[in-house]
C-alpha cells in the first residue's frame, strides 16, 4: 500500500513539473517573439523616417592675442658729483705806496716841455714817401727774371763754349742705335741751360743727351746785338763711332 501511495505522489509531482516546464517554455517563447516584433517595428519606423542632412562647418582658428608690450626700461639715476669746496684765500690788503713812481706822476705845469730832436723831413733830393728806386725796409728787391722768348730766324743761335762731349751709352752701343734727337731747352744770357724737354727721342740716349746739354756753357742767343733768354731747339744727330 505504501508503494502505491508513493507511486501516486510521484506521478502528481511529475505531472506538475511537466506542466510548469511547458508553461515556462511557452512564456519564454512568447517573450522572444514579442522582442523580435518590437525590434522589427522600430526598425521599420526608423526606415520610414526621412534622413536629415547634417553639414559640418569648419571653424576659423581663433586669432592669437597680441603679445604684451615689453616693460619700460628702468630709469637710471644720475648721480651728480659734488665739487669739493675750496676755501677762498683772503686777499691781501692793498697798501698805498708812500712815493708815486716817476712815470705815474702828473706833469708839472711849471716845467718846460722837452725838445724833439728827431726830424720828419727826408734827405735833400728825396721824394715824398721814400727814395726813387729804394725799397721800404732796407735791401733792394732782387730783379725778376724775364720769361724766355721763342727763338726765330732773326736771332743769332747760341754757340757752345765749354762742356762734356756727348758719348753713346753701353745699351745704345749694344743695340747699334742711330738717329736724330730734338731737345728743347732754355738758354739764359749767362750761358746756362735749363728745363730741357725731349721732342724726338732715340732709344737709350735721352737721359744722357739731356745731362750733357745741361752741363754745357753756351754763348747766348742775340738779336740786334742784345743777348736774350731763348727757348731753343737743339738738333743732335747720333751716329755709331767708326
Amino acid at each position: 500500500m505504501f508503494d502505491e501511495v508513493t507511486k501516486r505522489e510521484g506521478g502528481k509531482r511529475a505531472a506538475k513539473r511537466g506542466i510548469w516546464i511547458l508553461g515556462s517554455s511557452a512564456a519564454q517563447t512568447a517573450l522572444v517573439v514579442g522582442l523580435i516584433a518590437v525590434s522589427t517595428a522600430l526598425a521599420k519606423k526608423a526606415a520610414d523616417d526621412k534622413l536629415v542632412e547634417v553639414k559640418f562647418v569648419k571653424q576659423a582658428p581663433a586669432a592669437r592675442p597680441a603679445p604684451p608690450p615689453p616693460p619700460p626700461a628702468p630709469k637710471r639715476k644720475v648721480v651728480q658729483q659734488q665739487k669739493p669746496k675750496v676755501d677762498a684765500k683772503p686777499r691781501p690788503a692793498m697798501v698805498q705806496p708812500k712815493e708815486m713812481p716817476q712815470e705815474l706822476k702828473p706833469p708839472d705845469p711849471n716845467e718846460p716841455p722837452e725838445e724833439d730832436t728827431g726830424s720828419d723831413e727826408g734827405e735833400d733830393g728825396g721824394v715824398v714817401g721814400g727814395v726813387v728806386g729804394g725799397v721800404t725796409g732796407g735791401a733792394p728787391a732782387a730783379p725778376v727774371a724775364k720769361a724766355p722768348v721763342e727763338f726765330n730766324a732773326t736771332m743769332t743761335p747760341p754757340q757752345v763754349l765749354a762742356g762734356p762731349p756727348l758719348e753713346y751709352t753701353q745699351q745704345a752701343l749694344e743695340r747699334e742705335v742711330e738717329g736724330t734727337m730734338l731737345v728743347k731747352c732754355i738758354v739764359r744770357v749767362d750761358g746756362t741751360v735749363h728745363d730741357c724737354r725731349v721732342l724726338k727721342s732715340v732709344p737709350f740716349m735721352d737721359r744722357a743727351v739731356v745731362s750733357v746739354l745741361e752741363r754745357r756753357r753756351y754763348k747766348p742767343a742775340t738779336q740786334g746785338g742784345q743777348a736774350l733768354d731763348v727757348d731753343y731747339v737743339f738738333t743732335i744727330k747720333l751716329k755709331l763711332p767708326q
